[in-house]
């Protein structure tokens, strides 16, 4: 989305079956998504600090999400764990 947003808004279109993207549908749709690009050309992303939980925040996060984690299959290991 960074590097191409239309390009990657026109394929998520295409995967869905949306026609906006046709030249015989005469969609304004693709003019408004250049118009939106050009505004927000120059958009930098935001930086964030790296953080590092502690254990007892960690187990906090575990027990309090526990069953979404497991709904949506996500690891009980944190990226920052990965790398000691």
């Amino acid at each position: 989305m960074t590097k191409d947003p239309k390009g990657s808004i026109r394929k998520i279109y295409s995967q869905f079956g949306f026609d906006s993207f046709d030249a015989q549908v005469k969609s304004s749709y693709p003019q408004q998504l250049d118009e939106e690009c050009e505004e927000l050309r120059g958009y930098e992303r935001n930086k964030f600090k790296k953080v590092i939980l502690d254990d007892k925040l960690k187990e906090t996060v575990k027990q309090r999400w526990r069953k979404q984690f497991d709904i949506l299959g996500y690891s009980d290991v944190y990226p920052s764990d990965q790398m000691l």
